[in-house]
Parts: structure tokens; C-alpha cells; sequence
């Protein structure tokens, strides 16, 4: 696979992603997975959220007042977290390029 398949194939699931767990499309997210995180974060002061996707989980950081930074390897993805808002800066990167 080349890695123009695998970034279009990136693509075409980050809608899936977008459309059907984000803003809410899925309860136990909200109800499970961000109360995980939530619990995890008091004392931090800066996070990286790899594979942020929307951004719900930076979003939330944000509002705890952590300087939070959201990557995602989709441009739908990170288009999405951009107009939802809320505090965070998000980027479009593959974590296996990051230079730490």
C-alpha cells in the first residue's frame, strides 16, 4: 500500500469517525471515554493529543486550562475540530513523524 492509499483511506474513515461519534452521535463516548480522561488530567499543563480527530478530548483539556495542541493525520478531521472551536491549536501530522 502506498502512502497516498493509506492517506486516502485515512480520508474516507474520518468521516465515519466525524459522523458518527463526535458532537454527541455517541453517548457512551461522551459518558465513558471523556470522564477517563478527565479524571487523568488535573496537574498537567501541556498536552499533545495524537489522533485528536475533532478535538473533543482537547477541547476538553482546553477548558481546564491546558495548553493543548490536537494532530490528526486527516485534513477532514482536523477541518472539523477547527470550526468546533473551543480553545485548542490543531494541526494535520502523522505521529510517527514527530521529532521526538
Amino acid at each position: 500500500m502506498t502512502r497516498s492509499d493509506r492517506d486516502e483511506l485515512w480520508e474516507i474513515n474520518a468521516g465515519w469517525w466525524i459522523d458518527g461519534f463526535t458532537d454527541g452521535a455517541d453517548p457512551e463516548y461522551e459518558e465513558q471515554i471523556i470522564p477517563l480522561a478527565q479524571v487523568r488530567l488535573p496537574g498537567i499543563t501541556r498536552l499533545l493529543d495524537i489522533g485528536t480527530g475533532d478535538g473533543q478530548l482537547a477541547r476538553v483539556a482546553a477548558r481546564l486550562n491546558i495548553e493543548t495542541v490536537g494532530i490528526d493525520p486527516t485534513h477532514n478531521q482536523v477541518v472539523v475540530a477547527h470550526q468546533r472551536g473551543g480553545g485548542p491549536s490543531f494541526a494535520r501530522a502523522e505521529a510517527a513523524t514527530l521529532p521526538f
